[in-house]
C-alpha cells in the first residue's frame, strides 16, 4: 500500500500481481469453481491504479462525516480481504441519522456469491424498499 504511490510516479503502467486467494471470496463451491476457471478475471493491477484506489479509500474515510444521505453498509463477518474493523469505524464516522450496518456472521467477502446470500438480498431489498417509499 505505502509503496504504490511512489512507484506509480516512476512507472505508472507497471503492474503487480493481486494474489487474491480465491477461496477467501466465497464458500459456495460451485461459484468458487467458476472463479478459478474464469480466464477473463483480472489478476494484475497497475501501480497507478493501486495508488489511486488507496488515495480514494483514504479520502472516503476522511470525508465520512460529510456523508449525510441514507447509508447501508453490508459486511461479511468472516471477510479476510478487507478489514471489517476499518469498515465499522467508517460507519461510525458517518453523520447521517439514517444509517444501517449489517454484518453477516460466517460469510466471506463476496456476500452476493455466498451460500447465505438470500438473507443478504432480503435485507438489502427491505432497506431499499423502505427508503424508496420514504422518498415518495
Amino acid at each position: 500500500k505505502k509503496i504504490a504511490g511512489p512507484i506509480s510516479k516512476i512507472s505508472a503502467k507497471k503492474t503487480m500481481e493481486m494474489n487474491i486467494e480465491q477461496n477467501l471470496l466465497t464458500s459456495d463451491i460451485k461459484i468458487l469453481r467458476k472463479h478459478i476457471a474464469d480466464k477473463n478475471k483480472i489478476n494484475k493491477i497497475s501501480w497507478r491504479s493501486a495508488a489511486e484506489i488507496e488515495r480514494s479509500l483514504k479520502w472516503t474515510f476522511e470525508n465520512a462525516p460529510n456523508l449525510l444521505c441514507p447509508t447501508l453498509i453490508l459486511q461479511a463477518g468472516n471477510d479476510k480481504l478487507v478489514d471489517k474493523g476499518t469498515n465499522k469505524k467508517f460507519f461510525e464516522r458517518i453523520k447521517s441519522a439514517d444509517k444501517t450496518y449489517r454484518e453477516y456472521d460466517g460469510l466471506l467477502h463476496e456476500l452476493w456469491q455466498e451460500k447465505g446470500r438470500a438473507q443478504v438480498f432480503q435485507d438489502m431489498f427491505i432497506w431499499l424498499e423502505k427508503h424508496i417509499k420514504s422518498q415518495k
